[in-house]
């Protein structure tokens, strides 16, 4: 991502259990640990001057990999002053949060201003879940895989999640396991629908092999493009509305 002009990356220290984070600071790569370490967040004496969703308060950073529920999704965020971190869903809750275990193969976008999450439960055959800020407070809900009206079935959904903004709309794309499709998810400003892209066959290419592993989306010419991994024939795809 980018931020005040520069690159950051975010990534897993599996040795550590740890969050990392890379940014180049003008001059050189720098590096540091931000999360899986425990303590406290590393903060002044006052927060003022804060807007970032949920800052008002500096949260702790956490030592633990797993919970009672087997997994949260944690979020970390500079407020401007300092890094704080929380966990938003897995340990259940109000506002739709769960206590299944939640938050991987994530990925974000911001609409309309707003962070959005999406990422994978894995409990009870596996769901796609989407949280979001509200302007007020989180709000969490299953996107697909417990079946319902849009488009939405009732497989094990939810894994390899690539998110873009195209047509001013949040779309999702990520893996059917059970059907070895490529799932999208697009809302439409009044709900949310959904569909097979690929991995069923058809036309316009489509192939019936496993497909829909490690995505990765782009909007290109104002189109989006998604590309992933099939599975079966050991390649790299490529999907595009055009």
């Amino acid at each position: 991502m980018l931020y005040n002009g520069r690159p950051h990356v975010f990534y897993y220290d599996a040795t550590d259990g740890a969050l990392r984070h890379a940014y180049y600071n003008g001059v050189t790569w720098a590096f540091e640990t931000l999360d899986g370490i425990g303590g406290p967040a590393v903060a002044p004496t006052t927060t003022s001057g804060c807007s970032t969703p949920s800052c008002s308060t500096p949260v702790a950073r956490t030592s633990s990999t797993t919970t009672t529920g087997g997994g949260d999704l944690r979020h970390g965020y500079w407020n401007g002053q300092f890094w704080a971190f929380e966990t938003l869903d897995g340990s259940g809750g109000p506002n739709g949060r769960t206590p299944n275990d939640v938050g991987q193969y994530s990925s974000v976008v911001l609409y309309g201003g707003r962070p959005h999450v999406f990422y994978y439960d894995q409990n009870f055959g596996g769901t796609l879940r989407h949280g979001y800020w509200n302007g007020q407070f989180w709000a969490f809900e299953v996107l697909d895989g417990n079946g319902g009206p849009g488009g939405r079935n009732n497989h094990d959904v939810g894994e390899d999640t690539a998110t873009i903004i195209s047509g001013g709309r949040p779309h999702v794309f990520y893996y059917d396991r059970t059907a070895g499709n490529l799932r999208r998810g697009r809302y439409t400003g009044a709900g949310w629908v959904f569909e097979h892209l690929d991995g069923n066959g058809f036309d316009h290419g489509r192939t019936l092999d496993d497909v829909g592993w490690f995505n990765a989306a782009v909007v290109s010419g104002g189109l989006p493009h998604v590309f992933y991994y099939d599975l079966t024939t050991e390649d790299l795809r490529h999907g595009w509305f055009g």
